[in-house]
């Protein structure tokens, strides 16, 4: 029962540091977290804009669009409180341009590719988009 004064005591300050408008600066992990989220945010921002640029398919679409509103939303409202702590934001990768996904016809061969990672380069001979 002695140790009831100070939980209450603690409790009491914690509550009082939330509610007295003073703000305590946000610790480099806490910085850090939000570089990494936003910069999560901007990736798949860019991919739901590449699938987009790739799909014919309505469903597929509507979901991609409804992805792509949530991720910009999530990417506005983290900015925002990035500025508002002082954080500088990282650089953002450009916006995909829109295309026709009809513009590459079915069955269209697109030629050799080589994927390359660590230093390793992985020959890919031929690939095509099947219908």
């Amino acid at each position: 029962m002695r140790n009831l004064p100070s939980l209450l005591e603690t409790t009491v300050n914690v509550i009082q540091s939330l509610t007295d408008g003073n703000k305590t600066p946000l610790h480099v992990g806490e910085v850090m977290a939000c570089w990494t989220y936003l910069a999560f945010v901007e990736e798949i921002i860019v991919f739901e804009e590449i699938g987009l640029n790739t799909t014919v398919d309505k469903e597929l679409r509507d979901m991609l669009e409804e992805s792509l509103k949530v991720a910009q939303s999530h990417k506005k409202e983290i900015s925002q409180f990035m500025r508002d702590e002082g954080i500088p934001l990282p650089d953002q990768p450009q916006a995909k341009s829109h295309t026709d996904p009809d513009a590459v016809p079915i069955n269209r061969e697109m030629g050799s590719l080589i994927l390359r990672y660590r230093g390793l380069e992985i020959p890919i001979e031929r690939y095509s988009i099947e219908a």
